[in-house]
């Protein structure tokens, strides 16, 4: 017998035991109904999932029916035959193939959408959630569908590669390290994030509910239930379904509520689409493919991490460290590339497709913008010979490179807070070694003119400071008047009206001829 199957085996005997002990202990009833303490601590999930026994609040629970039923007094009816699968044939090679292409295709999109997200923080609605608008400009810059752009995003949040905020969704800084791991790894990774991932992006929309539509709407409940069920639907599939066969979604629902009740129960009315949304995304991640469990997923399952960090390398061919460069200015890697040449490529080149064959562009507007990163052309081009196929670089690509690098640089935009103009160039140099003007961070531009690194009113008080009398200008070289502000106090409220109605009265008599006056008017 095999290590594994000899762990199973043991562990289906200790479960058996554990669940006859907790049968014969005698109930305790509690004060609220339908409440009764059982035995805290037994790991009991196998028994749990199969609705043998209900945990609580640190407590196992067994119902009534099950443990009448394990002691021989006799069993309220019930169906012991799981709902049968239809199943066909399918060839193992094919699944095994469908499946790395699925996994490579997933990695490319959370590359792809990552890159996206980089260029700033992808808004977020107020009320919660992403907007259809935001979701559909990512799914197309990306090269996806919206299905696919929906699930990407909400895996990489979920996960951590991307983290949401006030200021929208942004790629954390640990996601450089994510990307530079081996390709294995990350899609090990992704499935773990999936396996908790608090929201089923590709389940049907509930008709009753507007929410279920919605990208990054997270809800308790949904997460609550996805959950467990994610895992057990994984290992429902891998029972019911032997290697070498495949099933469709049909009938999957009632099979999952059989061996599950208690999970099941709390997807209620959700359960067949949750269970689609599944379906769905494991065929997405290489868990299934053509409808059924992947070497990858069978490995999860029951290998051990070492047997699945072994199938997802053998699904996904080492990174290439080699690009093809074209006389079309195109640069094409057929497989995934490794980090370091994603990184040079994406400096120097925009990505036109992440999936399948990947590909770039070189232009003008993209070398320049690696000359502008700090690139040389003496560089770019010694490392584009290193990884390029055969060593070539095409002498299209080389032009290009050359051409920008002789005319780059050939107007400087400097920074400046403001300048000190004069006909005095002693004057100038003067104040340029004064050491208590170094904080302004002069420059010399010409000789009559110094830039200041401080706005203007800064640089005219450290000048005052130091003894000088600068001028004043406007932007259009006129001089700009400085009239010193006076500060007084707030005039008086206007009482006018007041005086004009009421004259200053001091008989009593008077006033009140006054008044009445007023009314009969």
């Amino acid at each position: 017998m095999q290590p594994a199957a000899s762990l199973t085996a043991h562990l289906r005997i200790l479960t058996a035991e554990q669940i006859t002990e907790l049968a014969d202990l005698p109930v305790l009833s509690f004060r609220h109904a339908g409440l009764r303490f059982g035995t805290p601590g037994l790991p009991l999930p196998w028994a749990e999932e199969r609705g043998l026994v209900v945990s609580a609040w640190g407590v196992i629970q067994m119902p009534r029916e099950v443990a009448l039923a394990l002691r021989g007094n006799g069993s309220a009816p019930f169906d012991p035959r799981a709902t049968a699968l239809r199943l066909t044939p399918v060839a193992t090679e094919v699944v095994e193939q469908e499946a790395a292409a699925a996994a490579a295709e997933t990695l490319a999109a959370v590359t792809a959408v990552v890159q996206i997200m980089s260029s700033g923080p992808v808004p977020l609605l107020k009320t919660g959630g992403m907007g259809v608008r935001e979701l559909r400009r990512i799914a197309k810059a990306a090269g996806q569908d919206e299905d696919r752009a929906r699930f990407t995003i909400e895996l990489i949040a979920a996960g951590g590669p991307a983290e949401a905020s006030d200021a929208g969704l942004t790629p954390i800084a640990s996601y450089d390290d994510f990307a530079a791991i081996e390709p294995a790894d990350r899609l090990l990774d992704l499935v773990d994030d999936w396996l908790t991932m608090p929201a089923c992006p590709l389940a049907p929309a509930d008709p009753g509910d507007p929410a279920s539509a919605r990208v990054l709407y997270w809800d308790e409940h949904e997460e609550y239930t996805l959950v467990p069920l994610r895992g057990l639907f994984l290992r429902a599939l891998a029972e019911a379904v032997p290697e070498g066969t495949a099933t469709s979604p049909d009938g999957l629902a009632e099979r999952i509520a059989w061996q599950g009740p208690a999970i099941s129960d709390r997807a209620d009315d959700d359960l067949d689409r949750y269970v689609t949304g599944i379906w769905r995304e494991a065929h997405v991640l290489g868990l299934l493919a053509h409808g059924t469990p992947t070497a990858l997923c069978r490995a999860r399952l029951s290998g051990g991490p070492t047997a699945a960090r072994d199938r997802a390398e053998a699904m996904l061919p080492r990174p290439l460290d080699a690009v093809l460069l074209q006389n079309d200015l195109t640069a094409v890697v057929t497989g995934t590339p490794s980090a370091a040449l994603l990184e040079l490529l994406d400096s120097a080149a925009a990505p036109e497709s992440r999936s399948g064959a990947w590909t770039w562009r070189f232009s003008p507007a993209s070398v320049r913008a690696a000359l502008d990163a700090g690139h040389t052309a003496e560089e770019l081009l010694a490392r584009l010979a290193a990884v390029a196929d055969g060593g070539r670089v095409p002498q299209t690509l080389s032009y290009l490179i050359d051409d920008l690098a002789r005319r780059y640089g050939r107007v400087q935009v400097r920074p400046t807070g403001s300048c000190l103009c004069s006909e005095d160039t002693t004057l100038l140099t003067e104040i340029r070694n004064t050491r208590s003007l170094r904080p302004l961070g002069l420059v010399a531009l010409a000789p009559t003119v110094l830039a200041s690194a401080k706005p203007p009113a800064e640089t005219l008080a450290a000048l005052r400071a130091a003894g000088y009398t600068p001028a004043s200008l406007q932007a259009d070289g006129s001089p700009a008047i400085e009239i010193r502000q006076r500060r007084r106090a707030a005039p008086a409220p206007d009482t006018a009206d007041f005086d004009d109605d009421f004259p200053a009265l001091h008989d009593p008599a008077e006033v009140a001829r006054t008044l009445l006056g007023r009314r009969g008017r």
